[in-house]
């Protein structure tokens, strides 16, 4: 009679070990991809060729809007088009469909842009701003799992 009592309450320990690791792996992936998706931005571009300063510095208010709270903040942080080769990792000219002001569906040309997450970090603790997406993040993907994805 204990040979199947004890071999029940191994699998199920076994079993709440497995989805314990399943959960975590999620949380650690889902909270990378959303702390990634925080340094990246798009700007509306209207050629493929060339590059276009102006649209990867609207690219990079993006990203510190969504980093500090701020609008505006390549100029509140005096970047120049010059100092952006310092900042981008990567560059990607897109096709986007996007609804216009009157609901039509158009396609738009657009510059995504990632950004080197530790020199923004960097930009911003010398300039002495707050920086909350990171932590935003974190707490977001902490609150989807307590409330078991049901948001």
């Amino acid at each position: 009679m204990k040979a199947p009592t004890l071999t029940k309450k191994l699998t199920d320990r076994i079993w709440r070990l497995c989805v314990g690791t399943v959960a975590l792996v999620g949380a650690s992936v889902a909270s990378g991809a959303l702390i990634g998706g925080l340094y990246v931005g798009e700007a509306t571009v209207e050629q493929v060729q060339g590059i276009d300063r102006n649209a990867q510095l609207r690219a990079l208010d993006e990203v510190l809007f969504r980093l500090t709270g701020v609008s505006n903040g390549s100029t509140r942080l005096s970047i120049s088009p010059a100092d952006l080769a310092q900042l981008i990792q990567s560059r990607q000219i897109i096709e986007r469909t996007v609804v216009d002001d009157q609901g039509a569906l158009t396609t738009q040309l657009r510059e995504r842009v990632e950004f080197d997450a530790l020199a923004i970090d960097q930009l911003l603790a010398n300039q002495d701003l707050k920086r909350w997406g990171r932590e935003r993040a974190s707490v977001l993907v902490w609150a989807v799992i307590e409330e078991d994805f049901q948001v």
